[in-house]
């Protein structure tokens, strides 16, 4: 675990989103931590397309995904978030992740990561080591009613949780990005959303 993971634990904002809410961390991971796992995924053995569901991505196997700096602290962050959101003690548990890859020609489209319960929660790790305001790509959050409640930039090594229900979509990065936008999504299941998913596969 980074020295930050051990000394950094406060969101630098957290928004609520209709039932939900988004809470934003920076800091967690150093520079160098950064710039590793930015190093990691531009050198690239991950091919577009290897997601079942997405296009734009590939899965990480559980062994990649967990050895990856900034996991290490993230228990504790779902606990600020839980706190701040008011949010019961879930029993979260690492259910699975993969990296997203965009670049200004792709689509992305709106989508609920999981709606089988209210406390299942998306983390988002930006995986870029360097990113400028004017690339674009940030990922927006919606409200009940459709309308744009949230936007997160991708600040390199800046961590979103947000529960998995709310409508969200994945930012395209601008013409003038000379690289692709990395971003590293986990999903951590609760109790509930765990049993759903045992009795579905019975």
């Amino acid at each position: 675990m980074s020295r930050h993971a051990r000394t950094i634990l406060k969101p630098t904002r957290c928004t609520a989103v209709g039932r939900g809410g988004v809470s934003v961390f920076d800091n967690v991971v150093t520079s160098r931590e950064v710039g590793t796992v930015a190093a990691l995924f531009a050198e690239s053995q991950f091919d577009r397309g290897e997601h079942p569901n997405d296009p734009l991505a590939s899965m990480l196997s559980n062994e990649r995904a967990q050895s990856l700096p900034f996991v290490g602290p993230l228990g504790r962050l779902i606990d600020q978030h839980a706190k701040q959101f008011g949010m019961k003690n879930a029993g979260h548990e690492y259910f699975a992740g993969y990296l997203a890859r965009t670049r200004f020609d792709d689509v992305a489209s709106l989508h609920h990561d999981n709606t089988c319960c209210q406390n299942c929660l998306s983390v988002l790790y930006y995986a870029n080591a360097t990113w400028e305001p004017s690339w674009g790509g940030e990922t927006l959050f919606f409200d009940e009613s459709g309308d744009a409640a949230c936007s997160v930039s991708p600040k390199p090594g800046r961590i979103a949780i947000f529960n998995s229900f709310l409508l969200h979509r994945g930012g395209i990065p601008m013409r003038n990005a000379p690289v692709e936008r990395f971003v590293v999504a986990i999903f951590y299941y609760c109790q509930e959303g765990l049993q759903k998913i045992a009795s579905r596969g019975t």
